[in-house]
């Protein structure tokens, strides 16, 4: 659902941004996720979409927000926030 020229990037802990379909399809391939994202809510506009989620792993301890930009129908943009519960 990304589309070509789509951007992938992670806030809140080390990892490299991803551009194009092609480079995130290859790090999901290469690095697939080993947990579940339980999602909280979700409020959209049309345009973005903001979930707020807590891994499945360690409810009540991460924690975060995932944001889509959309345009077309397509993934144009996702940034993960990450939050850490103490």
């Amino acid at each position: 659902m990304f589309s070509p020229r789509a951007e992938f990037r992670f806030e809140g802990i080390a990892f490299p941004t991803m551009r194009g379909r092609d480079e995130i399809d290859a790090a999901f391939r290469d690095h697939a996720p080993d947990d579940v994202l339980v999602i909280r809510s979700i409020q959209t506009d049309g345009k973005t979409a903001t979930a707020v989620y807590e891994w499945g792993a360690c409810p009540g301890v991460l924690s975060g927000e995932l944001q889509l930009g959309i345009a077309d129908g397509l993934i144009e943009t996702l940034v993960v926030t990450v939050s850490n519960r103490a």
